[in-house]
């Protein structure tokens, strides 16, 4: 289900990008090109993707039907497979008002973070293109990796679906230098594997990464109430990583109601801060 969910934004993106052209071949061309599954592929870059008006207004409404799509997708498939739920309830908040002020902080430390991993993501991606490894060999590399995080390090082994409970749990009172760094190896573990061509999905690793880090800060601010900590560092570090909708709709399954309005209020500061930076990349280069 995951590799055809990725083969249908593939062809998505193919048809996206080259809609033009599609539109000028013969109906039987284009229905080939978009069933073939080994071609005609296509990676989104920001720089040549269409600029119509149009176009991207659609796009703006699809990204909520395709989020809405996929999480309904997600729970009949739960619900009809029998598998245990993936929403854990991390416990109960009692946060007041007059912590408010650490927001601002526990933000910019995040957003520091997420702008580290991303320069990471990018440096590591661009480094491994250079050395044009053949794709068996990539295989290969990503396959060690994989079997050195099953030994040394198997709560990190698969996307972190099951391995929250590890955050109220066997994890609750580890150093926050020991949760600082699974959460890095975590990150780490996924770059290794989406590089060298073990896919899979993103959200789930990232969000239990996010969660990571976000108990390693309470754990160094004990004075306050942790789940408080939690939401805003792990809100911030998502929408920095992914995007900010599908951060504060997932941050907000985990936590209980009464931290709702602070993830929503992280999410929407966030939001803003792309839109802030798109504008300011966007004249720069016109």
């Amino acid at each position: 289900m995951m590799s055809f969910s990725i083969w249908q934004a593939d062809k998505l993106l193919y048809l996206y990008f080259q809609y033009e052209e599609l539109k000028k071949l013969p109906l039987m061309e284009t229905i080939k090109r978009l069933s073939n599954p080994f071609k005609f592929r296509q990676k989104y870059v920001g720089a040549s993707a269409p600029k119509i008006p149009s176009i991207i207004k659609q796009k703006r409404i699809l990204y909520p039907v395709f989020i809405i799509n996929g999480i309904l997708a997600f729970a009949l498939l739960i619900r009809q497979t029998d598998q245990p739920s993936f929403i854990i309830k991390l416990g109960t908040s009692h946060w007041q008002l007059v912590d408010i002020w650490l927001l601002p902080l526990l933000m910019i430390g995040g957003i520091i973070f997420g702008e580290i991993c991303k320069y990471f993501y990018k440096v590591f991606h661009m480094w491994i293109n250079k050395i044009n490894l053949t794709l068996s060999f990539k295989v290969g590399l990503g396959a060690i990796g994989i079997s050195l995080i099953a030994i040394f390090a198997p709560d990190l082994l698969f996307s972190g679906q099951h391995s929250l409970d590890l955050l109220i749990g066997n994890w609750a009172n580890k150093s926050p230098f020991f949760l600082i760094g699974m959460g890095l190896l975590k990150l780490f573990f996924l770059a290794w594997c989406l590089n060298f061509n073990w896919r899979g999905g993103h959200i789930f690793p990232i969000t239990f990464a996010a969660m990571i880090e976000g108990f390693a800060v309470a754990q160094l601010l004990p004075g306050y109430d942790r789940l408080f900590i939690v939401a805003i560092v792990a809100t911030t570090i998502m929408s920095e990583l992914i995007s900010p909708v599908v951060a504060g709709i997932f941050i907000m399954l985990f936590f209980p109601l009464k931290l709702t309005p602070i993830i929503i209020l992280v999410a929407i500061l966030m939001y803003l801060k792309t839109k802030i930076r798109f504008k300011k990349t966007a004249k720069i280069v016109n």
